[in-house]
């Protein structure tokens, strides 16, 4: 897993709350309740699913106009 600094910035349109999980307590999970790190990544994994099916459609809809647009 590449490990890369990144900043998100963010603006709520109403009251929420935010968790953040360090990679150092993410693989602590892991090692001391497997049970509970499998249901989080299978959520993670459910959450992101979506968004790179979504990202995938757009990025072959822009080759395919590109390859359109050759012809």
């Amino acid at each position: 897993m590449a490990v890369q600094p990144h900043m998100v910035t963010a603006v709520a349109a109403e009251n929420n709350g935010i968790m953040v999980l360090s990679r150092q307590s993410l693989f602590k999970i892991g090692h001391d309740d497997i049970d509970l790190f499998s249901l989080l990544m299978t959520n993670i994994a459910r959450e992101i699913a979506p968004r790179l099916k979504l990202a995938d459609d757009i990025f072959l809809q822009y080759i395919h106009e590109d390859k359109d647009s050759r012809e």
